[in-house]
């Protein structure tokens, strides 16, 4: 293995992250890579971009600290050069010069050095340079705190192996819980510990180990986990809430609520010492999603939501004997306070014993459906549920999706009779679904009874769900 010490450029604006890059310049020889950064700045764009080619080609990656603050710019740009701060140079000529960049961007709870009370014009170029690092492949990282960041970079390390050998991505299923507990003042920290805390910590590992969960942060009462598939996400989630309430749990009655979303890992060095980090916003996602939630609740972004009712037939109950009926419902499209895309929010748990509400507006999401979409919110099909309205019909499997909406196959309980179901649950398709039902009825007028056109049974189109029985 080569000796050589790998030199990795720091970027970041002082007024509100100079304590984060100091700490991580100090991490950085701890791992016996030398950091690099650049504090002086001329006053011409030209000089500057050609100052940090100079200084950045010469380091094996950069890191990259954004913040909310713009910070300094150069005062000379022609006219054809867009704005850009010198920290937003620096990343933008470590990507030129092909480096490996690694982008680290503070969340909104961060507690950062200094206020970002610049202009409202400088926030916003802020913002759009935020967005565009969105916009790309590039690996970035949330970070909440001083420690965690610290916590991060120790795991990627940025040895020359792991440069070397580069990083693999992967899909996972994230999973967040939070804890309620309105005794916690009462109570006191130690107790709190004692008594919530550390029982939740055994009952979580019990759920992690029976489904393959792997615990990515934990702090008092809040923890991360990520899942390879979205059933075993669910079934987690819905083993903690039944956990709270059986018979196994000795600590105080809690509340719970728990958010799961879809985002992508990074795995850095070899097969024999592979090392995961969180990337991207996605679990920033599950963060609000999380909070959005009610006691006794767990939230789902659409994805996640529509592979598991696939699969999911049923929750464990608390006691051990038997099995929770499970409802999945879809709460409409809720605009996240820091996003311009809304996400689909939807819910899964036990019939009678979850919430099964939509989430109120709130400083963390709004609701941004129109009134026909809100319309078309409520029951969900999956796995083992009873058609509302249709008794005994229950749902066995998904054959799949059509220009209408989803295609499920359902059996009756007691004549066995299988039918196929055709929902629509999107407003924009439900003048398709009636336009089918008219080329129904025009076949079946004008050809009559034929094997190989299927037989229209029911209909729904007065009251949601709607659907074709066929």
């Amino acid at each position: 293995m080569s000796n050589k010490v790998p030199r990795v450029f720091i970027s970041a604006t002082s007024r509100d992250l100079a304590s984060f890059r100091k700490a991580v310049s100090e991490i950085l020889v701890t791992l016996n890579a030398l950091p690099v950064v650049q504090d002086h700045f001329g006053p011409d764009y030209r000089s500057v971009v050609e100052m940090l080619r100079e200084k950045i080609g010469q380091c094996d990656a950069a890191i990259c600290l954004v913040g909310r603050c713009y910070g300094r710019e150069p005062h000379e740009r022609a006219p054809d050069r867009p704005r850009r701060s010198y920290t937003q140079l620096e990343y933008e000529t470590a990507v030129e010069l092909g480096k490996p960049v690694f982008v680290f961007v503070a969340d909104d709870d961060c507690p950062l050095d200094g206020p970002s009370d610049e202009p409202e014009e400088l926030r916003g170029l802020q913002l759009e340079h935020i967005k565009r690092i969105a916009a790309t492949d590039r690996i970035r990282m949330p970070f909440h705190s001083l420690s965690h960041l610290t916590d991060l970079v120790r795991v990627m390390r940025f040895d020359p192996r792991s440069l070397a050998e580069g990083v693999t991505r992967q899909l996972v299923v994230l999973m967040r819980a939070e804890l309620l507990d309105g005794d916690r003042s009462r109570r006191g920290d130690e107790a709190w510990v004692r008594e919530v805390v550390q029982p939740f910590q055994d009952l979580l590992q019990e759920v992690l180990k029976r489904w393959g969960g792997v615990l990515q942060a934990e702090t008092a009462g809040e923890y991360e986990a990520n899942f390879a598939t979205a059933d075993a996400t669910v079934n987690a989630a819905l083993a903690l809430h039944q956990g709270l309430h059986g018979p196994g749990w000795q600590g105080p009655a809690l509340g719970l609520r728990v958010g799961i979303h879809v985002g992508q890992i990074v795995r850095f060095g070899g097969a024999d010492e592979s090392r995961e980090l969180q990337v991207g916003r996605a679990m920033d996602v599950c963060r609000r999603l999380t909070r959005m939630a009610a006691a006794g609740q767990t939230l789902l972004t659409r994805i996640a939501f529509d592979v598991a009712r696939e699969s999911v037939g049923q929750a464990p109950s608390a006691g051990g004997d038997g099995a929770v009926e499970l409802s999945w419902r879809s709460h409409g499209r809720y605009l996240m306070s820091d996003s311009d895309e809304s996400q689909e929010v939807c819910e899964v748990g036990g019939t009678g014993q979850a919430p099964l509400t939509a989430p109120p507006d709130s400083t963390v999401a709004r609701r941004a459906d129109s009134l026909e979409e809100s319309q078309m919110q409520g029951w969900r099909p999956g796995l083992g549920q009873e058609i509302p309205r249709r008794p005994g019909w229950i749902i066995e499997r998904k054959l799949g999706e059509g220009g209408f909406g989803e295609v499920w196959v359902a059996r009756h309980e007691k004549t066995r009779e299988p039918r196929v179901f055709k929902f629509c649950f999107d407003p924009a398709r439900l003048s398709s679904f009636k336009r089918e039902l008219t080329l129904f009825r025009l076949l079946r007028s004008a050809l009559g009874h034929r094997e190989d056109i299927a037989r229209l049974l029911e209909v729904e189109l007065d009251e949601a769900p709607f659907y074709l029985e066929s």
